[in-house]
């Protein structure tokens, strides 16, 4: 092949079992349009599998065809994600929340790719479990305790860290991302992991100083700060996380109030008689529940702080922490001429509109 001596070995597919080298047939028959989808898949497999130095016919006489067979079924049916072009050179991950940290742990594990990793984390510290937050926020943890990749787990792998640095701006035809700090960092593959950020809903008021959102160890510090000196609180919004932020709320002592604009908590997971029960269940922790209402504004007079209800009513609130959804980080996708919507458009291999750059 080019005038290089190269082996070439067959996998059958087909025929009598007992006349076949590898003493297995594939039964289904394979459309003429497959035939080389199938190949290609089955050599992707075979340079997964092999061992240094191994003939693709010494892996499959080590493995048996059943390592193989099963791509082929997948193509077949339709269902097969191709492997991505990239499987070496520097890979750059912006973001280090815990999808980036979770796919840099499962890329650790793995031997099939030889990448040289980077990761960009515009918080400063290693990654951490944000589900936990809540007990952090009511002193039931502390923060090391939800820390779930610290930096020398980074480092005990070869993973390049920067952490407290935000990129800025990715160059698709250089293959560079450029950070706050004016750092550039070259990639052959790149992973955005960027995440999301509250959703601050345009009620008047909320940009107050009393303001705060609830999303980050840094967000947990601050309102701790705060609700030392406060009495009351208000969390806008009743779905998981502002519930969580109620609780921990009442956990330091301040009584809170929780202000939601649906007719029942946590509607887009419980429909109405579950949200009932849920309601009663927070009620009974002590926390005040008000379903159905809806804020138009934040005030700060000489009456105090707190919310206003469209009804004119206001409830005392020292703090008030936004508790109202998320929106996806995608303004370095979209300037970098990504496909984007309401996320980054990716395929089934979480490939966006450029085959070196992937999201999740």
């Amino acid at each position: 092949y080019n005038g290089e001596r190269v082996e070439a070995y067959v996998l059958y597919l087909g025929g009598d079992a007992h006349e076949r080298r590898l003493g297995q047939t594939y039964a289904k028959k394979i459309p003429r349009a497959l035939v080389v989808p199938v190949i290609r898949a089955l050599l992707a497999v075979y340079e997964d599998l092999t061992l240094a130095g191994e003939r693709f016919s010494a892996t499959v006489g080590r493995l048996g065809t059943e390592a193989f067979f099963p791509i082929v079924a997948q193509i077949l049916d339709g269902t097969h994600v191709a492997l991505p072009a990239v499987r070496s050179g520097r890979l750059v991950v912006i973001g280090n929340g815990m999808a980036g940290a979770r796919f840099v742990e499962e890329l650790s594990a793995r031997t099939s790719e030889t990448f040289v990793v980077t990761v960009l984390g515009d918080e400063p510290h290693g990654g951490y479990n944000r589900i936990m937050l809540s007990g952090v926020l009511g002193g039931f943890r502390d923060a090391g305790e939800i820390v779930t990749h610290p930096p020398d787990w980074y480092a005990d792998r070869s993973v390049e860290l920067h952490t407290g640095v935000r990129a800025t701006h990715i160059d698709r035809e250089t293959k560079t991302v450029t950070c706050a700090d004016g750092a550039s960092h070259a990639y052959d593959a790149l992973v955005i992991a960027a995440g999301s950020r509250p959703f601050i809903p345009p009620i008047v008021g909320l940009d107050g100083a009393n303001v705060y959102v609830f999303r980050t160890l840094e967000d947990c510090e601050r309102i701790r700060s705060a609700a030392q000196g406060a009495h009351s609180a208000v969390v806008l919004g009743g779905g998981l996380l502002g519930l969580e932020a109620a609780s921990g709320l009442k956990a330091l002592g301040v009584a809170t109030t929780v202000v939601h604009l649906a007719p029942t908590l946590m509607e887009r997971q419980l429909e109405l008689s579950a949200g009932a029960a849920l309601k009663a269940r927070i009620e009974a922790l002590g926390i005040v529940v008000r379903t159905g209402v809806r804020a138009v504004a934040a005030y700060t007079d000489a009456d105090g702080r707190g919310i206003e209800l469209a009804g004119g009513e206001r409830i005392a609130g020292d703090i008030i922490v936004v508790c109202c959804g998320i929106v996806p980080n995608v303004e370095l996708a979209r300037d970098a001429g990504l496909a984007v919507e309401r996320g980054i458009i990716v395929d089934d291999g979480l490939e966006t509109s450029d085959p070196a750059i992937f999201a999740i």
